[in-house]
C-alpha cells in the first residue's frame, strides 16, 4: 500500500484498493433498488468513520478516538462492515429458554435491507406528498419578515447586548432561508442521487490524506476543476448552463447590493448587520451537515460500485433533534426521509418519518439526546 491510500475501502473480491477523489461529472443514480448481498468471509481491516473535509477541529479530536473496532457479521462486504455497540437483550442476566444467556446480535447498518423504496413509499400516506404553494410561500415570507425585523430592532436599539443577541438570532435566520433554497442547487441534487457512493458523491466522499492536505493549500476541493460561476465549466452539464447563468447573475446582483450598502452605511455597520450573522450561518451549515452524515456511536457505511444503491446510500444518514429550533429551521433534522424522498414538503416530514419508522426499523437512526443539550458530540467523532 502506498502512502496516502485508504485501506479501509475495498472493492468486492479484492484485498485492497486505492480510493482517490472522484473524477469527471457525476451522473444520475444508476438504480433505486438494493444491490445483491456481498458474500465475502475474509477477515479484513475494519473501516473507520468518515473523515471530515472542512473542520480540522473534529479531525484532531478523532485522532485519539480511533480505537480498534470489531468486524461486522460474516457474509457482509468489507465496505459494509461497521462497528456497532452491542446491547444486551431484554432480560439479560437470567437464563434464556434454552438455559443459555443470549445477547442481541450487533446490528450492522451496512447489511442489505430486506425492504425497498416501494415499501417505504407505501407506508407514507398520500396527503403527506401534497405540496401547497401558498403554505410554502408563507414560510418564506415569515423568514424574510423576521430577518428584516431583527435587523431593524438591532439598529434602532443599538446596544452591544442587543447586537450580541441579534448576531445569534440573525445567523439562525440566514440558515433557515438557506434550508428553504438549498434543494434547488445542482450540486445538492447530485449529492442526493449519489449519497454514500465513494466514486460519485458530490458533497461527502472519502479522499486520501495527500489530496486533503493539497486541498487545504490551494483552497479547492480535491479532484475538482472549473468554476461555479462559469456556464461552460466542467462541473456542469450542457443542459444546466442556463441555470448556472441565472445563478451567477443573482449572485452578482447580491454582491452589488452589499457593496452599495457598505458605502451607504459604512463597513462597521455592515459587518454588524450582515458579516457576523453570516459567520453564524456558516457555523449552522457546517454543524448540521456534519451531524446528519456522521454517527456518534454508529459507524455509517460507504459503498463502492455494485454494493451501492439509492436506498442503501440514503439510509446512511441520520436524524437529529434540535428542540425548539426545529420549526425555525424547517425541520431539517428529519433528514432520513428528506434524503430518500426530497419531494416531500418539509412541513410533512415529521409525520412522514413517523409513518416510515416501522418499515425502516433499526435502519432509522436518531440519537436520543437533544443536540443543544449534548455538545459532547463535538469531542467524540
Amino acid at each position: 500500500m502506498q502512502n496516502g491510500e485508504l485501506p479501509w475501502i475495498r472493492r468486492e473480491g479484492e484485498e485492497s484498493s486505492h480510493v482517490g477523489p472522484p473524477q469527471g461529472r457525476v451522473g444520475p443514480s444508476p438504480c433505486c433498488l438494493p444491490s445483491p448481498p456481498i458474500r465475502n468471509s475474509a477477515r479484513r481491516r475494519p473501516p473507520l468513520s468518515r473523515p471530515l473535509h472542512f473542520h480540522l477541529f473534529f479531525s484532531l479530536h478523532r485522532q485519539w478516538h480511533r480505537s480498534p473496532l470489531p468486524l461486522g457479521p460474516p457474509g457482509v462486504g468489507a465496505s459494509c462492515q461497521r462497528a456497532v455497540k452491542r446491547e444486551s437483550s431484554e432480560g439479560s442476566g437470567g437464563p434464556s429458554v434454552s438455559g443459555i444467556d443470549e445477547k442481541e446480535e450487533a446490528f450492522d447498518p451496512g447489511m442489505l435491507p430486506l425492504f425497498g423504496l416501494a415499501e417505504i413509499r407505501a407506508a407514507i400516506p398520500k396527503h403527506f406528498w401534497a405540496r401547497d404553494l401558498w403554505r410554502s410561500m408563507s414560510y418564506a415570507v415569515r423568514d424574510v419578515v423576521v430577518l428584516l425585523g431583527l435587523a431593524a430592532a438591532a439598529v434602532y436599539i443599538n446596544s452591544w447586548i442587543v447586537w450580541s443577541l441579534y448576531w445569534v438570532a440573525q445567523g439562525a435566520m440566514f440558515w433557515a432561508l438557506f434550508v428553504l433554497g438549498h434543494d434547488w442547487r445542482i450540486s445538492h441534487r447530485i449529492h442526493h442521487q449519489n449519497h454514500g457512493l465513494v466514486e460519485n458523491d458530490e458533497s461527502w466522499h472519502l479522499v486520501n490524506n495527500s489530496s486533503f492536505i493539497l486541498a487545504l493549500e490551494i483552497g479547492r476541493s480535491p479532484g475538482k476543476s472549473g468554476s461555479h460561476f462559469h456556464p461552460s465549466s466542467d462541473l456542469f452539464a450542457p443542459s444546466e448552463r442556463k441555470d448556472v447563468s441565472t445563478s451567477t447573475v443573482c449572485w452578482t446582483a447580491m454582491l452589488v447590493i452589499l457593496t452599495g450598502l457598505t458605502f451607504l452605511m459604512g463597513p462597521i455597520q455592515m459587518l454588524k448587520l450582515y458579516g457576523v450573522p453570516y459567520w453564524i450561518f456558516v457555523m449552522w451549515l457546517d454543524l448540521v451537515t456534519y451531524l446528519h452524515h456522521h454517527g456518534h456511536e454508529e459507524k455509517l457505511p460507504w459503498y463502492r460500485g455494485k454494493e451501492w444503491s439509492y436506498l442503501r446510500g440514503g439510509l446512511t444518514t441520520l436524524d437529529r433533534d434540535y428542540g425548539w429550533i426545529n420549526n425555525i429551521h424547517h425541520d431539517i433534522g428529519t433528514h432520513v426521509i428528506h434524503h430518500l424522498f426530497p419531494q416531500i414538503p418539509y412541513y410533512h416530514l415529521i409525520e412522514a418519518t413517523e409513518a416510515a419508522k416501522p418499515v425502516l426499523g433499526k435502519y432509522y437512526k436518531e440519537p436520543a439526546n437533544l443536540i443543544l443539550c449534548h455538545f459532547t458530540y463535538l469531542g467524540s467523532y
